[in-house]
């Protein structure tokens, strides 16, 4: 009898498919989700909570005929990369929640993507998982990237009286968000910024730093803390400097160990984070059923799996590209509004079956999705949080869809830079040289390693064109480190892509110079035509040559690094830099002795502006990537590669000068600065002549 019992128990517990083994397949059997999260450990946040309530209210009603059954991996005990195969490869499963971080969803996105699985994750929110995967719609999140987090953050302090504005932030992934998009919407909100810098892992690296930013005594400073010994560090730092700087804390730092850690010096301390929307009741009604408030991202959590309930109910039960299209069918339809509670669901599924697509809204507010790729909300609500008597306080709820520089019915990813911070650069219409007799190019590629990628595929791409209009080698000097095309990490050996299956660049290339063979004082002496024995190959133009100048790499407000692989620990010290003042007393040398007609300097890096601010000679033009405050931004992620395989200024400028190579140079800057985004592609010519009648193919072909 007892062994009988057993057999009974044993045959339970594999019907229900507990501890991640998949769901049958039969007619009769439940519809499978994976949940990928941490059900153990330092990270874990009571997620089966949330995820239970939804699943108890989606059953209620049933989704095509099925219930919905949660098959739990715990990836604090399991490799979230393994996880993912394993569930990648069972038929069972329809779609996945999770993981919970940033780097996590980086990790298996490419997995799911594969198997044509949808993946929803509730809690990352880099900026950087929309820019890889949202042209592969399989990806999707119940949360705002952090964009809308830095975006929110600045409008309050602006609208609060900041004039000037610092970032302290971090190194890793989380920080990253806030690093890329701090300048871009600080130009386009027109505040002064003293000051970016970001520190290292270890809680003593933010020190030094934050001395730096406090000395430049802005009006607001937002600190990113990636932990709460930091966050209070931060505090403690700020309170004891003579500087009268309003601190503002990302989300990071609402946390209820920074009360404990700091007592009663914690009041007082301001940040933002995500919440519920405040007018739907799912606060109260987590609080009635649980005793306790909302965990982070509970609500997210609920939506997450909402979300996926409503494609299969669309879908009737079919995963892979039929679902994640169901689901952009039903977030994009306009119906009756529908809740997040068991009624609201019940009354959406019905809707559904009966193909009455609803307005659906979830424990996070309406479920609004980006129009083009879908994937990221482009609403949410942040609490403005203070500590008040030791304990979080929400002072104010604001809703991120209503920010001034919110992009209306796309993700805050696509916010473009205004039309009114564009640049006047007439650029002096008297300067009028005679006909153009020759063309001479260098291009350069300042960066070296398989995590640099998307720089040398930038130049071969830049190479490939002037090749393809017939410049000849001769009159090209290419400098890349050569260390891509037969890396051992390209699944494409021998090949260099600037966008997935596209144009392979790496052929009949002519390398003049490795980088490893030149530091700032060759690249200006290549230029400026100094030949020598260890520069052999160098611009011999005269006074009827034009010159093109690509540049692309790393750069920061001291100019542009020569010789940097991201893989390799350094400091600035380590590396050449390209200064703006130095290339600037080259070009007006090279004017002086009459060594060019026209000079046109394109610039991909982040801060890539600084390199024109020096720049006066005659003729001379220069278009970066980015002002001397902003980042610009990698582009087209390729899944296989897991790598990024451009910046998207160089190659949105190849796709323009390809199609028109007859454009005027104000046309040029116009075009870039719409297509650009995140950051203001800025141009420099004080003296270049009317960028009306001057072409781009000027340029670009002999």
């Amino acid at each position: 009898m007892k062994i009988f019992r057993w057999f009974i128990i044993l045959l339970v517990f594999l019907m229900l498919g507990c501890g991640g083994v998949g769901c049958k397949s039969d007619s009769a059997s439940p519809l499978c989700i994976a949940v990928m999260l941490p059900l153990s450990g330092p990270d874990y946040e009571e997620w089966e909570k949330p995820l239970e309530w939804a699943l108890e209210n989606i059953n209620s009603t049933g989704v095509a005929g099925k219930h919905l059954k949660l098959v739990y991996v715990d990836i604090a005990k399991e490799d979230p990369a393994s996880a993912a195969r394993r569930l990648a490869a069972d038929d069972s499963i329809l779609a996945v929640i999770g993981p919970h971080t940033s780097q996590g969803v980086y990790d298996v996105a490419s997995t799911f993507i594969q198997a044509e699985k949808v993946i929803v994750a509730p809690s990352a929110t880099s900026a950087d998982i929309y820019r890889a995967f949202s042209q592969y719609k399989y990806v999707w999140r119940t949360v705002e990237s952090d964009i809308a987090q830095v975006r929110t953050m600045l409008t309050v302090a602006a609208r609060d009286g900041a004039k000037k504005v610092a970032l302290i932030t971090s190194t890793e992934q989380y920080g990253a968000t806030f690093f890329n998009w701090f300048g871009f919407f600080a130009t386009e909100l027109g505040l002064e910024i003293t000051d970016i810098h970001r520190y290292g892992e270890s809680t003593e690296a933010y020190g030094e730093c934050l001395d730096k930013v406090l000395s430049g005594k802005p009006d607001a400073l937002l600190a990113v803390p990636i932990s709460t010994d930091i966050a209070a560090g931060i505090v403690r730092k700020c309170r004891s400097s003579t500087s009268n700087t309003r601190l503002i804390f990302s989300d990071a730092a609402m946390c209820s160990h920074l009360i404990q850690t700091l007592g009663k010096e914690a009041d007082g301390i301001e940040g933002f984070a995500l919440v519920p929307d405040d007018d739907n009741g799912f606060r109260e009604a987590f609080t009635e059923r649980f005793h306790k408030p909302p965990t982070p991202y509970a609500a997210n959590v609920y939506d997450a799996l909402m979300l996926i309930a409503y494609g299969l109910e669309r879908s009737n039960g079919i995963g892979g590209e039929k679902l994640t299209n169901a689901i952009a069918e039903v977030v994009d339809a306009k119906g009756e509004e529908t809740s997040w509670d068991k009624e609201g669901i019940a009354s959406a599924l019905k809707a559904i079956q009966l193909d009455k697509l609803p307005d659906i809204t979830g424990a996070t507010g309406p479920l609004e999705y980006d129009r083009d790729f879908h994937m990221d909300m482009t609403s949410s609500t942040y609490g403005f949080w203070r500590i008040e008597n030791g304990d979080f306080h929400i002072v104010e709820y604001i809703t991120t869809g209503d920010c001034p520089t919110a992009t209306d019915g796309k993700a805050a990813f696509q916010a473009l830079a205004s039309a009114n911070k564009r640049q006047d650069i007439m650029g002096g219409a008297s300067y009028e040289p005679d006909e153009k007799t020759g063309l001479w190019a260098v291009i350069v590629a300042t960066s070296s390693g398989w995590e640099n990628y998307r720089h040398q595929a930038d130049a071969l791409a830049q190479y490939r064109l002037l090749r393809s209009n017939g410049v000849s080698d001769n009159r090209i000097i290419l400098i890349v480190a050569d260390d891509i095309a037969h890396n051992q990490n390209n699944k494409e050996p021998g090949t260099v892509r600037n966008a997935a299956r596209g144009e392979e660049l790496y052929i009949n290339v002519q390398v003049d110079y490795l980088l490893n063979e030149v530091n700032a004082e060759t690249l200006l002496s290549i230029l400026a035509g100094q030949k020598s024995a260890s520069v052999p190959k160098v611009v011999e133009s005269t006074s009827g040559d034009n010159i093109y100048v690509f540049i692309v790499g790393h750069g920061n407000q001291n100019g542009v690094y020569l010789g940097l692989n991201e893989a390799i620990p350094h400091t600035d010290d380590d590396f050449s830099i390209l200064k703006p003042a130095d290339l600037a007393k080259t070009v007006s040398s090279m004017s002086d002795q009459e060594r060019y007609r026209r000079m046109l300097i394109v610039v991909e890096s982040c801060y890539g502006g600084i390199m024109g601010s020096m720049l006066d000679a005659p003729g001379t033009l220069l278009i970066s990537s980015a002002n001397p405050f902003e980042n610009s931004l990698s582009a087209n992620y390729d899944p296989l590669q897991q790598i990024w395989l451009a910046n998207q200024f160089p190659y949105q400028f190849r796709q323009i000068a390809a199609l028109n190579p007859g454009i005027s140079m104000d046309e040029l800057y116009q075009s870039l600065y719409i297509r650009v985004n995140g950051s203001h592609v800025s141009a420099y010519a004080r003296a270049f002549g009317n960028i009306d009648t001057v072409k781009l193919k000027e340029f670009i072909t002999p």
